[in-house]
């Protein structure tokens, strides 16, 4: 997400490029929105999934009992279910 945000303030700004009269104004914004999705990806990979949180969760806790059920639906679908006890 950072890189994807940082290539994208570089593509829009060789276009800027372009014209003769340079501004610093486009070139703050592009680059500061970057620096905003580089930061926000790099907080999203350092945050846990609720998926991670129950797997750490399962494996801290041995009395844990998980079943997994799979049940077919009148409407041509499937639900699936993950109960537990403690």
């Amino acid at each position: 997400m950072g890189g994807a945000g940082l290539a994208t303030a570089t593509l829009a700004s060789i276009g800027l490029a372009v014209d003769e009269k340079r501004q610093a104004g486009p070139y703050v914004a592009l680059y500061s929105t970057a620096a905003l999705f580089s930061g926000l990806g790099f907080y999203i990979l350092s945050t846990e999934t609720p998926t991670e949180r129950v797997l750490r969760l399962y494996r801290e806790d041995p009395g844990v009992k998980l079943r997994a059920g799979v049940s077919a639906l009148p409407s041509g679908g499937a639900a699936f279910s993950l109960p537990g006890t403690f």
